[in-house]
Formats: structure tokens, C-alpha cells, sequence
């Protein structure tokens, strides 16, 4: 690499300074002429009997235009008559939206001959090129507005959007290590502030009177939070481990609360008596080098920031000190090598004790950071009780409490910022209103400049603004926004390909996804809401991510409730959420099909796992209906009151059956008419109206017979062996069982032999065979394992729990119990015993176990 030009600093000749940029900035581009002419040299040192001045190479500067002669084009006018990057001493490169219009190929080439995107990266690599180089600052601006949809100009900004990219792509070498650094910036009052250091760093301020080194260093506040909830736990981890020499990290994502740990944590008692008034407090959110980081440093131990880092070094040295850096991922990011270098050698200082926080998931080097303490959301009641301190503890009955809660998952930036807001209203229903209509937006101050502290979308945009980010992460953190339950191994492999691993490192590395317990990969539910929201997959992607969980539905889903089926209902039991997304998505997306498709898988994972909710089937059947697709929508109506009906929300069901009924009829669908008039038997069979039920069978029964149902034909007649037990005609139950399970064999069906042979086993006990009951309950058992059935499995073991005494029933009672538990149904666990108990043995216990069992009525 080139050499850097070193600021002369000579009597009567100004620094030369070259500002680049597209003319989308006007307002920093203004910043930075007037500080550099007017309030920069009145705070730099005097050099001789005359003052530093800086001379501005701006082809935008109203005092001194540039000459424009017509045979010449902007850029060669520039250079003409201003001066090139390269001559000058130091290069000022600001970048937002635009890259700018590019170069003729006449008069400007790359040295592989091709065109340059415009005079700003010109400008950049005449800078960078040069020998020795000038003194060069990229600054990038990250809080972009979006761009709508209707907007004329979406092409051309988007394209422009697309050379940015290409251009800070440049930044980073093909084996992933940095070529070059840049500065991230939200909005104006950000960028003063970081330009404001960078000059600093190169320009000396005026001297006051030396420190001795001898002197006492004076007392060094650090900030102390205004509210900290729910961290005893982490603050005593890290308290414990500040001994003198110690090096802790604190690490997670933005807005969790690292830097509220580590000031309270700085503050703890134990941390007072070990350290007194020799605790400092180093904000490193401007500094992007190691000059950057010395000078933030120096500051922060009240020296003049340019000091140098032997200064730093010698009041740090003088007795047990703790050091607090305060955001090191953001000079990390720009130069890890010399930042770690830099840390070794804070580190190596006797008695210092460094304590870092870190966005992000990084293994940072130079020192041997024990613990590496990562910051995890808050439990549900420390959010609950850190939202209503600040907005009031009246809201803590209000509806809208629990949704906002789970909306901001945790996130105590996210959960202050909306408490906030919420401290204004009465209730929280308006406020709420907002976030399902803007989402994360919400959470933010409405005064003043929205930053990264005052924003949970500014602070998300910092993060994908990380020169760490890929653009295969920006695609996986685009398709998680659409993945509610987050993205197992397997899928984020089969969406990026080979590309998975390094973009969810990425992720991590930047604190925008966390890895679960389980190894899914997963974004906060704030983050997860802004990145649905505003960050939409692009091209393929934008209806890969929703076919492949249709696809997993169908093919995994039908599975389930079949022979070898447990493994499905285990995979796919985690993709719940997932699925529910993409059937709602579904239809935008031009996939109304597939996701009809996927229906019998999406019941049968619903009904045996007892996850989930059948709702989005009401948002495609709209959308079926809109689109005149009557099949459809018949089918959205029929899988969605069948899981209804195993729901027992049989008014629901027969309403979605009624629905579903003449859609049949008019699309010519025998089947699915047989289904819905079967299905209607079923639910005047659990209401005790045996005469409406046999009348809906009878009617099933010959139209299954007509299409060669066989499964359909089987449920049909088992069913009408239901009505014959319920009215005590054993013999009659019988034979209809007897004739339906040899069916169910033909076709497989696993699940309706197991029913037959279960009903057989009441029969039996009906008929006081107790031995013959036991002995086919089992049997029916060992089936409803065999396909995972839960609720069968649990309805089951209540059976043989009615026919068994002492261990052996206490050893059904309890695996019936875990059966419902494992569904999630609490409510069906806590009434085994009242099932199974004396009066229930005593009674006819049969009649009240015909409704239960889980049966597909549709192959």
C-alpha cells in the first residue's frame, strides 16, 4: 500500500482539501466547507504568527464557481482549474443515495478500459491510487428513506442504489478481509459530529499548559443510567469479574442494553471499592481508526486528544484502573487489525481492567476477554415491569398490553422508546393501531434528530449498514423478516445454497440474528417486523421462501397420521409459524396453488400437533374467492372446519362445511362433496343426534362408493358403527367395524384401522369382556404410536387407564396426561383424572368416548 501524505503545516499555505461526493448531500457538503474556513482553524493550534487555513476543492461552492469553459465536461473543469484528489492533502468522499452520472469513456478509463460509474469513484481511486496518498475519509450515510412503489423515478434510484452497493463492495477484499474503511453515519447531526472527530485526529488543537504526569488524574463520572430493570443477574456476572487486570466483554444486538450493564455494572459497589474515582468512560461510536480511537480515548481520561497514546498510557498505568470502551465495534469495524493491536496494548497494562460492550457476536482479539458476557432480551415480566414504569402503571390492565409486549420482544430500547409514546394516551389501543400500521416505526421519539438511540429502525438500518454485511446476508436477513419461527439449518441451505453459512456469520456478527437453542437462525421480533415490512426479499427469493414451506407442507405435512409419519410431525411441528406465513402470503406472491395443495398437509400437522391456528385459511379462501377460484375456496372451507371440528368448535365447523358443501356441487366434486355431508354426520354424532347422523352417512356413503373412495367408504361405515354403540347395539357396532377395518387396511390407513380396532375394544367392554377390551386398546395403541397420533395416543391410555387398577392405571394416567401436554393442552391433561376415575369406571364409560378420536376424512 501506498504511503499517507503527512500534513504540513507550513506559514502562509493552506491544507488542501478535496470534497467528493454526488450532489445528494448538499447539507453535509455545506458542513464541511464551513467548518474546514470558519470554526476549525479558530480551535487549532497557531503555527508560527499565522493561522492554519484550509482551501476547499468544491465544485458546488457559491464564493468560488467553478469556471465551466464548453469544451470541457464538469470533471475535467474540476481538475483544471481546482486540482485532482491525488495533489491535494486531504480527500473528504460522502456518499448517500447516489453514486452520481457516470464518465465518458473518451475522456476517462479504467485500466482495464472499461467506464468509470461516476466522478465521485473517479475521484476516490485517484485519491487512492496516488503515492503517497492523501489523507482519505469515506463517509456513508445509512437513514435512507424507502423508496414508494408509485415513484416515477424507482428505476433510476434503484439503480443508483445498486452502484453504491458495487462501490462499498469494492471496500472489502475477495477473501473477506478490509481494503479499505468508511464511516457510517445517521443523518446530519451524526455526520458533524464523526467529521468533527476525524479532522481532529489530524489537525492538533491548541495546547494548555502541560499535565505533569505526576499529577492526580481528576475524578472521571461515568454516566449512570436513569433506569435499569431485570439485569441484577448480569450486572453481579460482570461485576464480580472486573479484578484488577481482568478483560470482559459485553456483546449482543443493538437496543439490548449493553451499555446500561456496563455503566451500572462500572457503578456496583464491589467495582467503587476496587477502583474509586480511576473508572473512565471511552465513547467510541465516532471513531473509526486507531487516531480515532486514541483521540476518543485520551478524551475520556480528560486529556487533550492529542495527547498520544503514551499519555493514555501513563495515567492508566499509575494504579488499578477500569476502563470502560463503550461501542468498540465501530472502530473494530473499520480496522480490526490495529484496534485489537491497540487493545493488546491497553491490556498489557499493569493493573488495567478493561470492560467492552460490543453489537454484535465477534471474536475480537488483544485481549483475553473472560467472561465474554452476551446480553440477552428481558424475561416477559422485567419487560412488562419496565414498560409500565415509564408509561404508567394504569396501562397494566389494558387489552393491549400483552400484543405490545410480544411485538417488542424484549428489546429494552424498543420497550423505552414505545413506553414513551405510551406515557401521553389514556390506553393503548391508538398507540397499537400505529404499530400494526407502521410497525417498529413506532418505537422512536417524535422530537428532535432520529438516531440510533432515539430510533429501533435507525438502530437496525447501523446494523445493516455494517460494512460485515454481504449481500447474501441482506438476503437471508430479508427472508427471516418473512419467517416468523426463524430458519432451521436445513432450510437456510436449501434458500442460499453455499452461500448460507458465511451470510448468517454475517447476521450474527452484527447482532441482527441470534442463534437459537435449538440451531435455528432468528431475528427479535422488532427487527423481524421492520425487515417484513421494509425489507422485502428481492427477484427469486421473493416467493422461494414461501413455495419451499408450501412444498415441506405438503410433502412432509402428508405424512403425518400415516405409517412412519412421526418423523414428519417432529420436523415440521417447528415450521407452524413459518407455514402460517406463507399461506397468508400465498396469494401475493402468485402461489394461490401451491398453497391449496398444501392444505392436507397443513391439517394433518395441525390437528396431530395441536399448534397453530386454522385463520389463515380464511385469508385464502378470500383470496380464492376473489380470484373466481370456487375449488379453492371449497377446499380452504373444508380442511379449515375439519380442524375446527378436531378442535371441538363444531358450530365453526358446521358453518365452514356449509360453506364448503355447494362449491363441491357446483365445481362437480363428488369427493369433496361426500366429505362435507361425512363431516356433518360427524358433528351431529358428537351432539347426540344419532337419527341426523346416520341420515348425513347414508348420504355419504354411495357417492364415496361412486368415485372409488375406499378410505372415504370406510370412515362412513365405521361412523354408523359409532351410532349403533352409542345406542348400545354391540352386535350392529360390531359388524360395522368388522366390515370397515379390512377398508382401511386396503388403503394403508394406519390411523383408521387403529380406530376401528379401538372402537372394537369398547364394544367389547361394553359387552363385559374386559380382557378382549384391554387387549385391543393396546393394539390400537401400538398403531396411534406407530403414526404419532398424540391425541389418540392420549385418548388411548385414558381407555386402558378405565381398565387397568393401581400401577398399571397410574402408568396410563400419566402418559395420557404427557400426550395432552405435549399438544399444549393443559386444560385436557388436568381432567384425566376426573375421566378415569370411579364414577367413570362405574358408569357406562363407553358412550362418553365415541367423540375424541382423531380420524382424516380425506386421503
Amino acid at each position: 500500500m501506498a504511503a499517507t501524505k503527512r500534513i504540513e503545516y507550513q506559514p502562509g499555505k493552506p491544507i488542501k482539501v478535496f470534497l467528493a461526493s454526488p450532489g445528494d448531500v448538499p447539507d453535509e457538503r455545506a458542513f464541511v466547507r464551513d467548518h474546514l474556513r470558519e470554526v476549525l482553524p479558530n480551535t487549532v493550534r497557531r503555527v508560527g504568527e499565522r493561522d492554519i487555513r484550509f482551501d476547499v476543492v468544491s465544485w458546488d461552492d457559491k464564493n468560488d464557481p467553478l469556471t465551466m469553459p464548453a469544451h470541457l465536461t464538469p470533471q475535467q473543469a474540476v481538475i483544471k482549474y481546482k486540482g485532482a484528489p491525488r495533489d491535494c492533502d486531504i480527500v473528504i468522499v460522502i456518499v448517500a443515495s447516489r453514486l452520481g452520472t457516470h464518465l465518458s469513456l473518451d475522456t476517462f478509463q479504467k485500466s482495464d478500459k472499461t467506464a468509470y460509474q461516476s466522478g465521485t469513484e473517479w475521484e476516490y481511486l485517484d485519491a487512492w491510487t496516488a503515492d503517497p496518498q492523501p489523507q482519505i475519509f469515506v463517509f456513508r450515510r445509512t437513514d435512507l428513506p424507502d423508496i414508494k412503489a408509485n415513484d416515477p423515478g424507482r428505476t433510476e434510484k434503484n439503480r443508483q442504489l445498486d452502484l453504491v452497493e458495487a462501490f462499498f463492495g469494492t471496500f472489502t477484499n475477495p477473501d473477506g478481509s478490509a481494503r479499505g474503511g468508511y464511516q457510517p453515519y445517521d443523518g446530519i447531526e451524526d455526520f458533524k459530529t464523526r467529521f468533527r472527530t476525524a479532522m481532529e485526529t489530524i489537525v492538533p488543537a491548541r495546547p494548555g499548559p502541560p499535565e505533569p504526569h505526576t499529577s492526580a488524574p481528576p475524578i472521571a463520572p461515568i454516566p449512570l443510567p436513569d433506569l435499569c430493570l431485570g439485569r441484577d443477574t448480569d450486572i453481579a456476572t460482570i461485576a464480580a469479574a472486573l479484578t484488577p487486570g481482568a478483560a470482559v466483554l459485553v456483546h449482543g444486538p443493538d437496543g439490548i442494553g449493553k451499555t446500561t450493564i456496563t455503566q451500572e455494572a462500572a457503578h456496583h459497589d464491589d467495582v467503587k471499592a476496587r477502583f474509586h474515582d480511576r473508572r473512565w468512560f471511552v465513547e467510541l461510536d465516532t471513531a473509526t481508526d486507531r487516531d480515532t480511537f486514541d483521540a476518543q480515548l485520551l478524551r475520556g481520561l480528560h486529556l487533550s486528544p492529542t495527547a498520544g497514546f503514551a499519555a493514555a498510557a501513563h495515567r492508566l498505568g499509575q494504579a488499578p484502573a477500569l476502563l470502560v470502551l463503550d461501542n468498540l465495534e465501530t472502530p473494530w469495524e473499520a480496522a480490526p487489525f490495529a484496534i485489537e493491536a491497540r487493545i493488546g496494548q491497553l491490556a498489557a497494562i499493569p493493573g488495567l481492567t478493561l470492560l467492552a460492550s460490543f453489537r454484535g457476536d465477534e471474536h475480537v482479539g488483544g485481549a483475553r476477554w473472560s467472561p465474554r458476557h452476551p446480553v440477552a432480551p428481558l424475561s416477559d415480566p422485567d419487560a412488562r415491569a419496565l414498560f409500565l414504569e415509564i408509561a404508567g402503571a394504569a396501562k397494566s390492565t389494558d387489552p393491549a398490553l400483552p400484543v405490545f409486549l410480544d411485538a417488542l420482544g424484549g428489546v429494552p430500547l424498543a420497550i423505552c422508546l414505545t413506553a414513551r409514546r405510551a406515557a401521553r394516551h389514556l390506553g393503548l389501543a391508538g398507540l397499537w393501531g400505529e404499530w400494526e400500521r407502521l410497525g417498529p416505526e413506532v418505537a422512536s421519539l417524535t422530537t428532535g434528530t432520529r438516531h440510533r438511540l432515539t430510533s429501533v429502525t435507525h438502530s437496525i438500518a447501523l446494523s445493516l449498514g455494517s460494512s460485515r454485511m454481504t449481500p447474501d446476508a441482506h438476503r437471508l436477513f430479508a427472508i427471516l423478516g418473512q419467517c416468523p419461527a426463524g430458519l432451521a439449518p436445513q432450510d437456510r441451505i436449501a434458500l442460499l445454497g453455499d452461500a448460507a453459512f458465511t451470510a448468517e456469520e454475517a447476521l450474527r456478527g452484527t447482532g441482527l440474528a441470534h442463534l437459537r437453542a435449538d440451531h435455528r437462525l432468528d431475528l427479535l421480533p422488532p427487527v423481524r417486523d421492520h425487515a417484513r415490512r421494509a425489507h422485502q426479499p428481492a427477484d427469486a427469493d421473493a416467493t422461494a421462501w414461501c413455495r419451499h414451506f408450501l412444498d415441506r407442507a405438503r410433502t412432509e405435512g402428508g405424512k403425518i397420521l400415516r405409517d412412519g409419519g412421526a418423523e414428519a410431525l417432529a420436523a415440521l411441528t417447528p415450521e407452524v409459524a413459518n407455514i402460517d406465513a406463507a399461506l397468508r402470503a400465498a396469494a401475493g406472491l402468485g402461489l394461490l396453488q401451491p398453497a391449496v395443495a398444501a392444505l392436507n398437509g397443513v391439517y394433518r400437522l395441525l390437528s396431530a400437533s395441536g399448534a397453530g391456528s386454522p385463520a389463515a385459511l380464511t385469508v385464502l379462501a378470500d383470496a380464492c374467492r376473489a380470484a373466481d377460484d370456487a375449488a379453492g375456496e371449497a377446499e380452504c372451507h373444508f380442511w379449515h372446519a375439519l380442524i375446527s371440528s378436531d378442535r371441538s368448535d363444531h358450530e365453526g365447523a358446521r358453518a365452514r362445511y356449509e360453506e364448503a358443501l355447494p362449491l363441491f356441487r357446483r365445481v362437480g366434486d363428488v369427493q369433496g362433496e361426500a366429505n362435507c355431508i361425512q363431516s356433518l354426520g360427524d358433528i351431529a354424532l358428537a351432539r347426540s343426534d344419532h337419527e341426523g347422523a346416520r341420515a348425513r352417512y347414508e348420504e355419504a356413503l354411495p357417492l364415496f362408493r361412486r368415485v372409488g373412495s375406499v378410505q372415504g367408504e370406510a370412515n362412513c361405515i365405521q361412523s354408523l358403527g359409532d351410532i349403533a354403540l352409542a345406542r348400545s347395539d354391540h352386535e350392529g357396532a360390531r359388524a360395522r367395524y368388522e366390515e370397515a377395518l379390512p377398508l382401511h387396511r386396503r388403503v394403508g390407513d394406519v390411523l383408521g384401522e387403529a380406530n376401528c380396532i379401538a372402537c372394537l375394544g369398547r364394544v367389547a367392554a361394553g359387552l363385559g369382556d374386559k380382557a378382549s377390551a384391554k387387549s385391543q386398546a393396546e393394539a390400537a395403541l401400538t398403531l396411534y404410536q406407530r403414526v404419532h397420533a398424540t391425541r389418540n395416543i392420549a385418548i388411548a391410555h385414558e381407555d386402558l387407564a378405565l381398565l387397568t387398577e393401581g400401577a398399571e392405571r397410574a402408568a396410563h394416567v400419566a402418559a395420557a396426561k404427557a400426550a395432552w401436554r405435549e399438544m399444549g393442552l393443559e386444560g385436557q391433561a388436568a381432567q384425566v383424572e376426573r375421566r378415569t376415575g370411579r364414577r367413570a369406571r362405574i358408569a357406562r364409560w363407553l358412550l362418553a368416548r365415541l367423540a375424541p378420536l382423531l380420524r382424516p376424512s380425506r386421503a
